[in-house]
């Protein structure tokens, strides 16, 4: 039996909450454009139609947090890699915590779950994701158990500005495994 800390736990997405994952994505891309690839103006997912494709797939997710409304306040996506030499990893992405909830854990909650979703996949054996050098999270992420393999630079440009950015991996120690015989694979 556990007991309540109060923490949200997440949850992952449905198609039917392309709306709110939009609007958080939105925030993210304008809040902190030097974190993420993306941006406003050029994201391949500018319209709310265009998770409900996503979010569907299998070895796809989007883990999440909400607030008292029902708005998303932290999200972090986890895809597993597609190809036959990387089916053993999945990559977290996009992670994003609300400006107004920072600082009370959200991030950990959402990492610690797509790491969960990640891992729960047949024949995963690590998860890897990256994030700006300037970005606060890179000790969220070593407290989680994730290590910095790489120091990759000028890796984004913004306004003129270049940003470095860190690769992670959190490996399992684990057998490796035969594929599944029913899973897709490219």
């Amino acid at each position: 039996m556990g007991y309540n800390t109060g923490m949200p736990t997440a949850f992952k997405l449905r198609a039917e909450d392309a709306d709110r994952y939009w609007l958080i994505r939105q925030t993210m891309l304008e809040d902190t454009p030097w974190a993420f690839a993306s941006d406003p103006e050029s994201d391949n997912a500018r319209e709310p139609s265009a998770f409900v494709e996503r979010i569907s797939k299998p070895y796809f997710a989007i883990l999440a947090t909400e607030d008292e409304t029902g708005a998303l306040t932290a999200a972090a996506g986890v895809v597993r890699r597609p190809r036959k030499k990387l089916w053993h990893r999945a990559e977290i992405w996009g992670v994003y915590v609300r400006a107004d909830c920072r600082k009370k854990g959200l991030g950990a909650v959402v990492v610690q779950a797509a790491i969960d979703e990640g891992l729960g996949w047949p024949g995963v054996d690590s998860v890897a994701l990256s994030v700006s050098v300037r970005s606060e999270a890179i000790r969220l992420y070593q407290r989680l158990g994730f290590e910095v393999w790489g120091r990759e630079p000028d890796c984004l440009r913004l306004d003129g500005v270049s940003y470095d950015e860190y690769h992670l991996i959190l490996q399992r120690n684990a057998a490796i495994r035969a594929w599944p015989e029913d899973s897709e694979r490219s």
